[in-house]
């Protein structure tokens, strides 16, 4: 029987207008805003590893967000189409040493397989994976620390280095 998982994934843009000293609502922050746009269609138009369910406000042409939140669902056996690398392994243990379950884990790891390069090239800033129940993944890109949180329902914290 197929599993059907659902995420939230709020992610940041990149907020070089701030220290350019220009406003959110600047032609640069509506750049910013629009090249997160874009990186997150290109991992999401074509997946067939997880669909998007809602994408929030990613495509307001109106205003600029800092953050934006969109759903992502999958189902288990489409989630095995992703290179491994040492930040996932390193989340997938964690997350199964809380028992998270394995379509989540698996969830977890195609996204930031797939949002890495994006984050290397500038597109994204920082996001956060919701799983049910309560755990989030939080990763920060290299001019940030290079950092992977992981904050379980229980309270604790697994912090370590971002090595991709």
């Amino acid at each position: 029987m197929e599993e059907v998982v659902k995420v939230t994934l709020s992610v940041y843009r990149r907020l070089d207008n701030r220290s350019e000293g220009l406003d959110d609502q600047s032609p640069r922050g509506f750049e910013l805003h629009n090249l997160r746009k874009k990186a997150l269609h290109d991992v999401f138009d074509t997946a067939d590893a997880a669909t998007v369910t809602s994408w929030g406000k990613t495509d307001d042409s109106t205003q600029t967000h800092e953050i934006v939140e969109i759903v992502v669902a999958a189902v288990t056996p489409v989630l095995t189409k992703y290179v491994v690398a040492p930040a996932l392994k390193y989340v997938g243990e964690k997350l199964a040493k809380k028992a998270v379950d394995k379509t989540s884990q698996k969830l977890v790891g195609w996204i930031i397989s797939k949002l890495g390069p994006k984050q290397k090239k500038k597109e994204v800033m920082d996001y956060t994976i919701e799983i049910q129940g309560g755990t989030s993944v939080h990763v920060y890109p290299s001019d940030i620390g290079a950092t992977v949180t992981i904050r379980f329902d229980d309270g604790t914290i697994e912090r370590s280095a971002l090595r991709y």
